[in-house]
């Protein structure tokens, strides 16, 4: 199967009324995200992508919870907006440095919360 959108788990899991979907792009991202889900009184599921399983990142343990339901974005920019989720958000970073070499100021925005509002 070639990998495309309906070969996601977030695509399934999109279509389930009520069902917050969480996907974190980062290991930060992903105690931040947990922690917000845990406190909520929705039903949520948390997805991660298993090509990030080697990734390494310093975690603020102490910081805030993130706003439930914000996309955030990861790298400011004027010229064109790259949103994306899980492994593509650093795969987009990669994307917009090289655009940046280019001339080409690049937005990168992680979803983080791709449906917000269950």
């Amino acid at each position: 199967m070639a990998p495309n959108t309906s070969a996601t788990g977030e695509s399934w899991f999109l279509q389930t009324p009520g069902l917050r979907v969480v996907a974190a792009s980062s290991p930060s991202a992903a105690y931040e995200l947990l922690r917000a889900a845990i406190r909520l009184n929705d039903p949520v599921i948390f997805l991660e992508h298993k090509g990030m399983y080697t990734q390494k990142g310093l975690v603020d343990r102490a910081g805030s919870l993130p706003q439930v339901g914000r996309a955030g974005i990861v790298r400011h920019g004027s010229d064109v907006t790259i949103a994306a989720t899980l492994l593509m958000v650093p795969r987009a970073l990669r994307a917009a440095e090289v655009l940046a070499a280019e001339g080409i100021d690049a937005e990168v925005i992680d979803l983080r919360w791709v449906s917000p509002s269950g």
